[in-house]
């Protein structure tokens, strides 16, 4: 897939973070959308580093710039990722 679209589900969002999340106790991605809005999704750990998100109904409603930043808690720590945009498209584009 080329382009991710407006509404879009049923697929997920992998992100690396490059922190090992072995022992982590809560992995999160945290997401700005276009309207400067922010919603939090819950990520399962994906191989040692990575953290996947399956979209749901709702998660992709804007066009534009969104931006992920992973965060994962740890007993004694709380790590973040590098923030990371990816774009939604608008259907016919």
């Amino acid at each position: 897939m080329d382009k991710i679209y407006v509404d879009s589900l049923g697929f997920s969002i992998v992100v690396e973070t490059d922190i090992d999340l072995t022992n982590a106790t809560e992995t999160t991605l945290l997401i700005r959308k276009p309207n400067g809005g922010d919603v939090i999704w819950s990520a399962d750990k994906y191989e040692t580093t990575k953290m996947a998100y399956l979209l749901q109904a709702g998660d992709l409603s804007e066009k534009g710039i969104y931006k992920i930043q992973a965060k994962a808690v740890f007993s004694d720590k709380i790590l973040y990722g590098s923030t990371l945009p990816f774009r939604v498209w608008d259907f016919w584009e």
